[in-house]
């Protein structure tokens, strides 16, 4: 009776194990990655991190930053592996944040992110949302900032120009807080699939949350 016992629990740790988490699962495990850097970058820049001085301070609020900026742009491709992994090592070797968009662009053209204010509960039945139209990242942006964190990653050229760390101590804060507005609450259409994801960063129990979006509730951006 006990070894029977006790094959039946192997067979149900096996199981889950091999249940794998679904696509947007795997999504929100990457965004509640997202949110964790960003809730450090918050306090780097407030300064309730100590750091020995501020050039410290501002290059590692670039990397953080930066390290967003990726996981944000590969973050539709987590449901294809393939794609996934070609884009990350692309990110790897390559500096060079617009080319590296066009080729995520070409595998799932919906990749980036919408930000939307919901209204109503998205258990109780059909989401309702409105399109948040400003005070958000907007891709654009995405590169522009992504190239300006990049240049505080790399050891200055004595021979070059130098980067303007006025500027950028100015800014990290505030591309920080559009980021935040962005993915606070945001609509997104995985590559290939069929339905569409309204994402909640942080909802009562600390917790990333999505919701299954049918095509026709997605906006036209991501939409069939």
């Amino acid at each position: 009776m006990a070894l029977k016992r006790q094959s039946e629990r192997r067979l149900r740790k096996t199981g889950e194990r091999r249940r794998a988490p679904s696509d947007a699962q795997l999504y929100c495990n990457l965004m509640t990655d997202v949110r964790g850097r960003m809730d450090v970058l918050r306090d780097v820049v407030s300064k309730a991190i100590a750091l020995p001085n501020d050039l410290a301070r501002l290059e590692f609020a670039a990397l953080l930053l930066r390290k967003c900026l990726e996981q944000v742009a590969l973050g539709s491709l987590i449901s294809n592996r393939e794609a996934y992994c070609v884009a990350y090592n692309k990110f790897e070797r390559e500096w060079n944040a617009r080319l590296i968009l066009r080729d995520i662009e070409r595998v799932n053209p919906p990749f980036y992110p919408i930000p939307v204010k919901q209204s109503g509960r998205p258990e109780a039945g059909r989401v309702h949302y409105q399109l948040i139209e400003d005070g958000f990242l907007t891709r654009k942006e995405f590169v522009k900032v992504y190239d300006k964190c990049a240049a505080l990653l790399h050891a200055p050229n004595p021979y070059g120009s130098t980067p303007n760390y006025e500027y950028l101590a100015k800014q990290i804060p505030d591309w920080a807080k559009r980021l935040t507005r962005l993915l606070d609450q945001h609509v997104l259409r995985l590559a290939g699939a069929e339905i569409g994801a309204l994402i909640h960063m942080r909802e009562a129990d600390g917790q990333v949350h999505h919701y299954g979006l049918t095509l026709d509730q997605l906006p036209k951006a991501v939409g069939p």
